[in-house]
Protein backbone atom coordinates (compact mmCIF):
# COMPACT_ATOMS: atom_id res chain seq x y z
CA UNK A 1 0.00 0.00 0.00
CA UNK A 2 2.71 2.58 1.02
CA UNK A 3 4.90 1.68 -2.48
CA UNK A 4 1.29 2.51 -4.22
CA UNK A 5 0.39 5.36 -2.54
CA UNK A 6 4.58 6.87 -3.01
CA UNK A 7 4.16 6.07 -7.10
CA UNK A 8 1.13 7.63 -7.35
CA UNK A 9 2.20 10.84 -5.80
CA UNK A 10 5.40 10.41 -7.59
CA UNK A 11 5.03 8.71 -10.86
CA UNK A 12 8.97 8.92 -12.03
CA UNK A 13 9.89 7.30 -9.27
CA UNK A 14 12.29 10.22 -8.59
CA UNK A 15 11.00 11.46 -4.97
CA UNK A 16 11.26 14.55 -5.99
CA UNK A 17 7.76 15.82 -7.44
CA UNK A 18 6.07 16.56 -4.26
CA UNK A 19 9.22 17.11 -2.59
CA UNK A 20 10.05 20.09 -4.56
CA UNK A 21 6.48 21.22 -4.90
CA UNK A 22 6.07 21.24 -0.90
CA UNK A 23 9.54 23.36 -1.26
CA UNK A 24 8.14 25.75 -3.37
CA UNK A 25 3.96 25.78 -1.74
CA UNK A 26 2.79 27.66 0.36
CA UNK A 27 -0.16 25.62 1.33
CA UNK A 28 0.41 23.55 4.50
CA UNK A 29 -1.63 20.67 3.11
CA UNK A 30 0.68 20.35 0.04
CA UNK A 31 3.92 20.62 2.24
CA UNK A 32 2.37 17.55 4.67
CA UNK A 33 1.16 15.46 1.74
CA UNK A 34 5.31 16.05 1.44
CA UNK A 35 6.27 14.91 4.50
CA UNK A 36 4.00 12.10 5.25
CA UNK A 37 4.20 10.39 1.96
CA UNK A 38 6.84 12.22 -0.65
CA UNK A 39 8.93 9.01 -0.29
CA UNK A 40 8.83 5.03 0.51
CA UNK A 41 9.97 5.68 4.00
CA UNK A 42 7.63 8.29 4.80
CA UNK A 43 4.51 6.56 3.81
CA UNK A 44 5.02 3.16 5.18
CA UNK A 45 5.72 5.43 8.50
CA UNK A 46 2.55 6.88 8.02
CA UNK A 47 0.03 4.17 7.43
CA UNK A 48 1.65 2.49 10.30
CA UNK A 49 1.21 5.01 13.12
CA UNK A 50 -2.53 5.27 11.33
CA UNK A 51 -3.01 1.95 12.04
CA UNK A 52 -1.32 1.81 15.29
CA UNK A 53 -2.87 5.07 16.54
CA UNK A 54 0.42 7.25 16.38
CA UNK A 55 -1.61 9.57 14.68
CA UNK A 56 -5.26 10.36 13.83
CA UNK A 57 -5.88 8.78 10.76
CA UNK A 58 -8.80 11.45 9.76
CA UNK A 59 -6.00 14.53 9.58
CA UNK A 60 -3.97 12.66 7.16
CA UNK A 61 -7.15 11.81 5.04
CA UNK A 62 -8.14 15.40 5.39
CA UNK A 63 -4.46 16.17 4.04
CA UNK A 64 -4.31 13.97 1.40
CA UNK A 65 -7.62 15.81 -0.16
CA UNK A 66 -4.83 18.23 -1.87
CA UNK A 67 -4.07 14.96 -3.97
CA UNK A 68 -7.48 14.09 -5.59
CA UNK A 69 -9.38 11.60 -4.65
CA UNK A 70 -7.98 8.45 -5.65
CA UNK A 71 -5.48 8.43 -2.67
CA UNK A 72 -7.84 10.04 0.35
CA UNK A 73 -10.47 6.90 -0.65
CA UNK A 74 -7.18 4.14 -0.78
CA UNK A 75 -6.23 5.73 2.58
CA UNK A 76 -10.09 5.28 3.37
CA UNK A 77 -10.37 1.21 2.01
CA UNK A 78 -6.71 0.92 4.45
CA UNK A 79 -7.86 2.13 7.22
CA UNK A 80 -11.19 0.22 6.89
CA UNK A 81 -9.63 -2.89 6.20
CA UNK A 82 -6.71 -3.03 8.87
CA UNK A 83 -9.80 -1.75 11.74
CA UNK A 84 -12.51 -3.84 10.60
CA UNK A 85 -10.91 -7.03 9.38
CA UNK A 86 -7.11 -7.76 10.19
CA UNK A 87 -8.13 -6.40 14.35
CA UNK A 88 -11.30 -9.00 14.28
CA UNK A 89 -9.27 -11.44 12.96
CA UNK A 90 -6.94 -10.88 16.15
CA UNK A 91 -10.20 -10.32 18.06
CA UNK A 92 -11.41 -13.79 16.59
CA UNK A 93 -8.33 -15.67 18.33
CA UNK A 94 -8.77 -14.18 21.77
CA UNK A 95 -12.28 -15.18 21.76
CA UNK A 96 -12.00 -18.59 20.65
CA UNK A 97 -9.00 -19.54 22.95
CA UNK A 98 -11.00 -17.95 25.99
CA UNK A 99 -14.12 -20.20 24.81
CA UNK A 100 -11.95 -22.80 24.69
CA UNK A 101 -10.35 -22.37 28.03
CA UNK A 102 -14.37 -22.64 29.11
CA UNK A 103 -15.00 -25.71 27.66
CA UNK A 104 -11.68 -27.19 29.37
CA UNK A 105 -12.60 -25.95 32.86
CA UNK A 106 -16.24 -26.94 32.58
CA UNK A 107 -15.49 -30.32 31.39
CA UNK A 108 -12.68 -30.47 34.87
CA UNK A 109 -15.69 -29.40 36.75
CA UNK A 110 -17.93 -31.82 35.52
CA UNK A 111 -14.79 -34.74 36.38
CA UNK A 112 -14.64 -33.46 39.84
CA UNK A 113 -17.80 -33.59 40.54
CA UNK A 114 -18.03 -37.31 39.23
CA UNK A 115 -14.89 -38.17 40.99
CA UNK A 116 -16.42 -36.56 44.29
CA UNK A 117 -19.69 -38.87 43.40
CA UNK A 118 -17.64 -41.97 42.43
CA UNK A 119 -15.95 -41.52 46.10
CA UNK A 120 -18.97 -40.85 48.02
CA UNK A 121 -20.84 -43.82 46.49
CA UNK A 122 -17.53 -46.47 47.63
CA UNK A 123 -17.66 -44.83 50.97
CA UNK A 124 -21.57 -45.65 51.27
CA UNK A 125 -20.71 -49.39 50.01
CA UNK A 126 -18.40 -49.64 52.51
CA UNK A 127 -20.38 -48.17 55.48
CA UNK A 128 -23.39 -50.57 54.75
CA UNK A 129 -20.82 -53.77 54.00
CA UNK A 130 -19.56 -53.12 57.50
CA UNK A 131 -23.12 -52.95 59.19
CA UNK A 132 -24.23 -55.77 56.92
CA UNK A 133 -22.55 -58.33 59.21
CA UNK A 134 -24.08 -61.61 58.14
CA UNK A 135 -23.11 -60.48 54.40
CA UNK A 136 -26.91 -61.38 53.46
CA UNK A 137 -26.96 -57.64 51.63
CA UNK A 138 -29.84 -56.51 54.14
CA UNK A 139 -29.93 -54.34 57.25
CA UNK A 140 -31.48 -55.85 60.36
CA UNK A 141 -32.62 -53.79 63.70
CA UNK A 142 -30.30 -55.71 64.90
CA UNK A 143 -27.12 -54.64 62.80
CA UNK A 144 -27.76 -50.99 62.98
CA UNK A 145 -28.34 -51.20 66.85
CA UNK A 146 -24.61 -53.19 66.78
CA UNK A 147 -23.16 -50.15 64.43
CA UNK A 148 -24.47 -47.38 67.37
CA UNK A 149 -22.40 -49.43 69.82
CA UNK A 150 -19.72 -49.87 67.52
CA UNK A 151 -17.01 -46.80 68.44
CA UNK A 152 -15.08 -46.88 65.04
CA UNK A 153 -18.03 -46.80 62.83
CA UNK A 154 -19.39 -43.76 64.82
CA UNK A 155 -15.97 -41.92 64.88
CA UNK A 156 -15.50 -42.75 60.92
CA UNK A 157 -19.32 -41.67 59.89
CA UNK A 158 -19.79 -39.05 62.54
CA UNK A 159 -22.27 -40.94 64.37
CA UNK A 160 -23.09 -40.38 68.42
Amino acid sequence: TAAWLTQKLDPHGEGLEWLSLAAESSNDEVVEVAQRFGTLFRSSATLYQMMLGGCDWGDRVDVSMVTGTLIPTLLYLFVSFTMLAVLNVVTGVFVDNALENTKKQQQYQLDKAKDAEQEMMQQLEAFFAALDTDGNGYLTKDELMAMLEHEHLTNVFGLW
